[in-house]
């Protein structure tokens, strides 16, 4: 439909009939409660057709008797093209609302509240559009929109259906690759039997074993693959399933290679426990052409209309929680290895994942072929050996020195011996850091002292408080000493409380550069004395801090009791004449007049 065109057409005016009717109304409320007025006719329709194209002319009854005689609405339909339009002349625009989204008069009304049409045209819009009645047009343009609403969804899809069509089928042993080395609940299931032998059979090599007096649930080693088992016996456990696990695949197609994201479990019937069923399904694959172009997709629900592959956005870090959803987030898991060789010497030749692959990490391929484009030295990393690392630095978000350019030790900020060392200890970021802070002037830190740390989650910076006076063996030393005093306390909370202690002592002016201070024989003792003599004095260091702040501060309420101070036989007027009064008051009557920021306002009185 040509808009100009149908302006052209001529306006249905309201009927000899229709203007007396809606002159002659008589205003009603709608309710008590409500000022709201309606009518006996809140609007009236005209209809006709012309040159195939039907038109409705829209009046309201207010605009009608305040003496204006133009339509609000003009609707136009055209059967043919299976389209319509409507003029706003209020607004002087075109809109493609139904009928019953535009505005009409009354706060919840319906577009047929109160109507009034000529049965003649109505008749000639239900034999136009096919109506049951006239009341069904909202509908008729319903089912319009949502058909042109699927056929754009449609047209969509097929494009990435096409795309889609190129990605090859997954490998003949998939499901035994999934069911080995991807799933690692394992199980050694035997039929119990006082006295005699017991035979196990493992659930992931399949092969039998005598048992020694197996326990229920307890955990052991297949004497024939050395894997993890758990004992479970026929007669007693019924159906199982094992936790959800990620794997993924990368695999030449058309045009590029394609890395694909699968989730799998294994389900246990209740007496068919040698034959799990292995169940994956994939919702997530990244395209990488070859320019080295990627473009994301997942499996979901598109528009809340089909299941189907939907283009999104790469992802470039790992998601925040772990049942993530694919639209936004890949997940970690083992790689598929067997498509690696060929693919590495070939389109991924320049990013080294064949060598992280085989560092046995879990990672997500799509975040590691990402990362490598922005920061080369993670192939370096990846073909000098170090997989791990390399797989590190591709998914951490840790604020480490890297630099692109020159050899490996320079990229890393390390030098040659630490480097050898990084590689010999299969080191990753975090045994990265204790390198680089090595390397700032400080003594060599041993290998165990640093796999100290990582062990117990305790990173660089976390220690940067005490390093001026400490070695890190010195730490780890009297981290140690002092995890044994309390029991059930891990390393990291244990430095917390060495951290909050010489806080402390500094605010209460002891010199925390004295060793028997800062190195206390009984931490969590002096801790507990510490909290007790804060809370005791705490105006009188609150009362310091605030006067290192402000140090004009008890000057000014000094003069302000001059100047607000009053008493007489009935009232008195007390003005703090010191920060300890105004603490002291701020505590007692449980109100802000003790805070930093008053504090500050008085300053500038």
């Amino acid at each position: 439909m040509k808009k100009k065109r149908l302006l052209e057409m001529p306006v249905l005016e309201l009927t000899e009939k229709m203007r007396k009717k809606a002159l002659s109304a008589k205003p009603e409320k709608k309710c008590d409660w409500s000022n709201e007025i309606r009518y006996n006719y809140n609007t009236y329709f005209r209809a006709a057709v012309e040159k195939e194209i039907l038109r409705i002319e829209v009046y309201f009854t207010h605009r009608i008797r305040s003496g204006c005689m133009r339509p609000a609405y003009r609707i136009f339909f055209d059967k043919k093209a299976d389209d319509f339009l409507t003029f706003d002349m209020e607004k002087q625009k075109w809109t493609s609302s139904r009928i019953d989204n535009l505005k009409w008069p009354g706060s919840y009304s319906n577009w047929d509240d109160r109507l009034y049409l000529e049965r003649e045209e109505e008749t000639c819009v239900v034999d136009y559009l096919g109506l049951k009645s006239f009341r069904d047009l909202d509908y008729w343009q319903y089912k319009l929109r949502e058909e042109q609403r699927l056929s754009a969804y449609k047209r969509r899809a097929e494009k990435w259906d096409a795309i889609m069509e190129r990605v090859p089928p997954l490998p003949k042993d998939w499901s035994t690759w999934l069911a080995k080395h991807v799933i690692s609940e394992h199980y050694m299931f035997y039929e119990y039997k006082r006295g005699g032998k017991i035979t196990g059979r493992c659930s992931r090599c399949g092969k039998e074993q005598i048992l020694y007096k197996p326990k229920y649930n307890k955990t052991g080693i297949c004497k024939n693959c050395r894997h993890p088992v758990i004992y479970k016996s026929t007669g007693k456990c019924g159906r199982m399933w094992t936790k959800r696990y990620t794997a993924h695949i990368l695999q030449r197609m058309d045009g590029g290679v394609v890395s694909r994201q699968f989730h799998t479990y294994a389900f246990y019937p209740k007496g068919c426990f040698d034959k799990p069923e292995i169940s994956f399904w994939e919702d997530r694959r990244l395209l990488l052409d070859q320019n080295g172009n990627e473009k994301a997709y997942y499996f979901g629900e598109y528009k809340d209309r089909m299941r189907h592959w939907i283009e999104t956005d790469v992802c470039q870090y790992e998601p925040l929680h772990y049942y993530s959803n694919p639209r936004h987030y890949t997940e970690k898991g083992m790689v598929y290895k067997r498509t690696l060789p060929d693919l590495s010497k070939n389109e991924l030749n320049r990013t080294g994942i064949w060598e992280a692959v085989r560092s046995g990490e879990s990672f997500a391929p799509e975040i590691y072929l990402l990362a490598v484009k922005e920061k080369p030295v993670i192939e370096k990393a990846a073909k000098a050996g170090m997989g791990r690392l390399a797989v590190d630095l591709a998914q951490s978000t840790l604020d480490i020195r890297l630099s692109h350019i020159g050899k490996l030790h320079q990229c890393l900020d390390i030098d040659r011996n630490q480097l050898k060392r990084l590689r010999t200890n299969n080191g990753g970021s975090e045994y990265l850091k204790w390198l680089q802070y090595e390397g700032q002037g400080q003594k060599k830190i041993d290998d165990e002292v640093i796999a100290w740390f990582i062990g117990n989650e305790i990173e660089v910076q976390q220690i940067s408080f005490i390093r001026d006076r400490m070695s890190p063996r010195q730490v780890m030393n009297y981290l140690i000493k002092q995890q044994k005093k309390r029991t059930g306390e891990s390393c990291s909370k244990v430095l917390s409380a060495w951290k909050d202690y010489l806080n402390m002592a500094e605010k209460c002016r002891f010199d925390v550069n004295d060793p028997i201070i800062y190195r206390a024989a009984d931490l969590w003792k002096r801790h507990d004395e510490m909290v007790r003599r804060m809370e005791e004095q705490k105006n009188e260091y609150r009362v310091r801090e605030i006067l290192e702040q402000y140090p004009n501060l008890n000057h000014i309420l000094a003069s302000l009791k001059e100047k607000y101070g009053y008493q007489d036989e009935k009232y008195a007027v007390v003005v703090p004449e010191n920060v300890g009064d105004l603490l002291h008051e701020g505590d007692t009557l449980h109100h802000c007049v003790n805070k930093t920021d008053n504090s500050r306002k008085l300053r500038n009185f």
